[in-house]
């Protein structure tokens, strides 16, 4: 069973999508909407217990990270945003606004439990995954593959089949403020150069197996006690040594 939102879940994305799926640039009339008490349903696998996971920790950190003070340089923001959104049409089509609205609804959910009425429409329970069919409705007509980009989740699972559990185990269930600083530091590294590579699907951000790999190098040499970085096939060696 694949999680919500993975693209391999999609066997055959539908073919149609309510007229208010298609332009994102208009905005629905805010006072249309009260508080919303539901999570997005992108967002649910990483709401509780699940935030503290690897998994929930990249997503989050994808998510609130352009609102955070960074010390590691990253691109423009017209740069980012060609890198992001440009791969489908269904993403580069929806305007700056209403992403940024989407986001702040998702952090606002994290934070409070609900979402203000300003921002309900962007946080409508279906509304990213609408937005993931019509990419992956793009990608099929176009004969690619979008099973080669990882969910957030999907990249855990994959780093799991790596390397084993035991990496995680300075990582999993601690908040950040229970963190070792280490630990934290080294993650906030791993998750900046992620951060620098995603693209978006409109459920979240994904990664190809070879980002991800790359990314882990230097987690992986550091948990190993390995001063220089290698290839990632010979990671299993190292960390079972």
């Amino acid at each position: 069973m694949y999680e919500s939102g993975d693209p391999r879940r999609y066997d055959v994305p539908p073919s149609t999508f309510p007229q208010r799926r298609v332009d994102y640039g208009v905005w629905l009339d805010p006072l249309h909407y009260t508080k919303v008490s539901l999570p997005p349903e992108d967002i649910v696998p990483y709401l509780g217990p699940g935030a503290n996971t690897f998994a929930g920790r990249l997503f989050w950190f994808v998510m609130e990270h352009g609102h955070s003070k960074c010390d590691y340089p990253h691109p423009d923001q017209a740069m980012m945003r060609k890198r992001v959104l440009g791969h489908a049409k269904a993403m580069d089509g929806i305007r700056p606004p209403f992403i940024k609205a989407m986001v702040e609804a998702r952090i606002q959910y994290k934070k409070t439990g609900e979402i203000c009425h300003e921002n309900a429409a962007a946080g409508e329970s279906d509304l990213a995954t609408a937005v993931c069919r019509q990419v992956l409705e793009e990608y099929q007509a176009m004969g690619r593959d979008p099973t080669l980009w990882l969910s957030c989740r999907s990249t855990e699972t994959h780093i799991r089949s790596l390397v084993g559990d035991g990496i995680f185990d300075s990582t999993d269930g601690f908040s950040d403020s229970g963190m070792d600083p280490f630990h934290h530091s080294l993650l906030e590294g791993i998750q900046c150069r992620l951060y620098d590579t995603f693209v978006c699907f409109g459920d979240g951000p994904r990664w190809t197996t070879e980002i991800v790999d790359e990314a882990l190098q230097e987690w992986i040499s550091s948990e190993s006690g390995t001063a220089n970085t290698f290839p990632i096939s010979d990671k299993l060696d190292i960390c079972n040594s």
